[in-house]
């Protein structure tokens, strides 16, 4: 891979997440409980509605946002640098076979990326034009 490859690869993930537009990584996803918890905090009347109304169990809400805000996945870095989701499969299986990109792989596209939940064809598409493109094309092509 050329140094060019390598610069762009710090900034997307084993699955083919770009770093840079993901929420975790962003900070979006803390800023945005911790304002939510704000607004709970200040507007009593949510509690009162939850609870009368059953619209929803706002003590579980509460502690969602409560771990959504101090909950810190990303560090601005990705997951190559151990930053991210620490029992992701897609990252735990391409460090185990010393690939960069799951489409390295003869298993492409694997049991994983088909039938997990989080991954699927949305994966497998940024993969396989990973794959096409090159690595700094499909960036610069996306993201500018």
């Amino acid at each position: 891979m050329s140094n060019l490859s390598e610069k762009f690869k710090r900034y997307v993930g084993y699955c083919g997440d770009y770093c840079p537009t993901c929420e975790w990584h962003t900070g979006k996803i803390r800023e945005s409980a911790r304002n939510l918890l704000e607004v709970l905090g200040r507007r009593l009347e949510l509690k009162f509605i939850a609870e009368k109304y059953g619209t929803c169990n706002y003590e579980e809400l509460h502690r969602a946002l409560k771990w959504l805000s101090s909950e810190i996945y990303c560090r601005g870095g990705n997951c190559r640098a151990g930053d991210g989701w620490t029992d992701c499969p897609i990252r735990k299986c391409c460090v185990t076979k010393g690939i960069d990109f799951c489409f390295q792989c003869p298993e492409f596209p694997c049991k994983t990326l088909t039938e997990h939940e989080l991954f699927g064809e949305r994966c497998i598409k940024k993969l396989e034009e990973i794959r096409d493109e090159g690595l700094e094309n499909w960036v610069k092509r996306n993201y500018g």
